[in-house]
């Protein structure tokens, strides 16, 4: 565990925080391959070359933890490009709230897209001369990346799964454990910087 605030953390972090309460972990990459749930075990296990046993992990237990690893902007790319690390959650652990959780974070996402196409289109609107061209290229750039984080939440929510937003500050990892240790919760409280702080330093060793 890498104890200086903004680094980031790997697999094997999050293994050790996992074990420390006493939950299971399964992984999805958005990478170039198809995206699927695998027990964290089953990746250590073959990275290490180790033989492994099949793990099967009960999604609708709140001790179960899913991590999906993506970029921070959302476009599909190779593993070792993945930086970003969020928290997942299965329908069933969601339960009866799951359509209208799809619902409104579908409605909040194109309203998103919808303001920022509307400031497009009024900096366009002005004379050439009068257009802040860097102001402009943030704007597009801002719905490109939702349009991207749109194609990959779309994915995740085909596979029963409910991504949820943290900050990609370096202790996106941090964020997620947080969250997914509360269950279901999408309280804006439960992730302070103090948490995140103890939890840096709840592992086993640390490196300065």
């Amino acid at each position: 565990m890498i104890s200086a605030d903004g680094k980031f953390l790997g697999w094997g972090d999050l293994y050790v925080l996992a074990a420390k309460y006493g939950a299971e972990v399964a992984c999805l990459s958005y990478d170039n391959d198809e995206p699927e749930l695998t027990p964290l075990r089953t990746r250590l296990c073959g990275l290490n070359g180790m033989p492994h046993a099949q793990q099967e992990l009960d999604l609708s237990l709140h001790t179960t933890w899913l991590v999906g690893w993506c970029k921070a902007n959302f476009e599909r790319d190779s593993f070792q490009h993945l930086n970003h690390a969020i928290p997942l959650y299965s329908r069933a652990q969601i339960g009866d709230e799951w359509s209208k959780l799809l619902e409104t974070w579908t409605s909040r996402h194109r309203q998103r897209v919808g303001n920022l196409m509307k400031q497009i289109q009024m900096f366009q609107d002005e004379d050439e001369d009068d257009q802040d061209v860097a102001i402009l290229a943030s704007l597009q750039e801002r719905v490109d990346i939702l349009e991207k984080k749109e194609v990959f939440f779309q994915r995740m929510f085909r596979m029963d799964l409910m991504p949820v937003d943290v900050l990609g500050d370096g202790n996106c990892l941090l964020r997620s454990i947080l969250r997914l240790r509360a269950g279901w919760n999408i309280n804006k409280n439960l992730v302070t910087a103090e948490k995140i702080f103890a939890l840096r330093q709840a592992s086993w060793f640390r490196i300065s």
